[in-house]
């Protein structure tokens, strides 16, 4: 094989693995790679490890006493990266007040806010999915001591990505949905800037509070860039025993 037919086959084979690493990386805002943090940590975005010692309710429905009518409770943690990036599974811990598990199908509703100009709370709602029945494990571990309510891990992939823009502000809400004897709790966590928010029926807005919660934003590659980069990896085999 002369030296042109030498050089040619290795600029072929260079850009099939190229092309194999473009289509698997995770795409960010505008068609930018997000090369830098998300391809990080098996594309964890976000990460903010639960400190099992407490954490707010954050559920659409619920009964603190059967002499109490039904309220809820929102909470809301501030984020903002500093690349753009595509979110498309979501990671959070959390508990059950009184280990009150759902007996039913359980439904989290998944939101993101804007941060209103101002005081910069959650202002205008972005971005809202719901999650049925994500997966849920119990961790090994129990809030603030072996006494207290267990402590669950909850993975679900989004329905549609979630956008997010670089150097932008934003409000994530994890509420579970719908459910009256079950007492979520979104667990604290204080790997954050300690920064959140909540509302309920006996405050007028959104309230800041100290604190962070306990959640992962992950940007996974599509099924289909998946798809590319075996193909990719397929056909780079080929050329090199061709």
């Amino acid at each position: 094989m002369d030296r042109f037919a030498v050089k040619s086959r290795r600029a072929i084979t260079l850009a099939c693995w190229l092309a194999c690493a473009l289509s698997f990386a995770p795409v960010g805002l505008a068609g930018e790679a997000g090369w830098h943090g998300m391809m990080r940590d098996a594309g964890v975005v976000v990460d903010h490890q639960p400190y099992n010692e407490g954490g707010r309710a954050s559920d659409t429905l619920l009964q603190e006493s059967e002499f109490l009518p039904p309220i809820w409770q929102l909470v809301a943690d501030d984020v903002m990266l500093a690349e753009p990036a595509v979110i498309r599974r979501i990671v959070f811990w959390g508990f059950y007040h009184f280990d009150s598990l759902p007996k039913e199908d359980e439904i989290f509703r998944i939101r993101l806010y804007d941060a209103r100009l101002g005081d910069g709370l959650p202002g205008i709602v972005l971005y809202e999915t719901f999650l049925a029945n994500p997966t849920r494990n119990f961790t090994g571990r129990f809030i603030a001591t072996s006494g207290g309510p267990a402590e669950f891990r909850f993975m679900s992939d989004l329905t549609m990505p979630m956008l997010l823009d670089a150097q932008t502000p934003y409000w994530l809400e994890v509420a579970q949905d719908g459910i009256l004897e079950s007492h979520f709790r979104w667990e604290v966590s204080i790997s954050g800037d300690l920064n959140q928010a909540f509302i309920n029926p006996f405050v007028d807005d959104w309230t800041p509070a100290p604190g962070d919660t306990a959640y992962q934003l992950i940007a996974i590659p599509e099924p289909q860039s998946f798809l590319l980069f075996l193909f990719g990896i397929a056909i780079c085999w080929r050329r090199r025993r061709g």
